[in-house]
Order: C-alpha cells, then structure tokens, then sequence
C-alpha cells in the first residue's frame, strides 16, 4: 500500500480509531486528502470510523 495506507493499518493494530484525520496527517508526514480517501476505502471494511 501506500505511506497513507501504511500508517493508517499501522495505528489501528493498536487503537480502535483515529479521533482526529487531520491531526493525524500532519503527525504522521503525510498529506490529509490521502489520509481521507484511504480512510474512505478503509470504511468499506469497518475498520474506520469516517467522521
């Protein structure tokens, strides 16, 4: 996968969601409409709560 979709699985082995999308990109370098589209990909499986 991408960075995006790398840090966005990484995180979920050890948290139940990410609180805030935008403050996570910019704590993990990487651009926040990857972020959401990764995100948005990621809801189909119930992984991600998009808020």
């Amino acid at each position: 996968g991408n960075m995006a979709e790398d840090a966005v699985l990484g995180y979920l082995q050890s948290h139940d969601e990410i609180d805030d999308s935008g403050q996570f990109a910019d704590s993990k370098g990487i651009d926040h409409s990857d972020l959401l589209n990764v995100i948005k990909s990621l809801h189909g499986f119930r992984l991600v709560d998009a808020k």
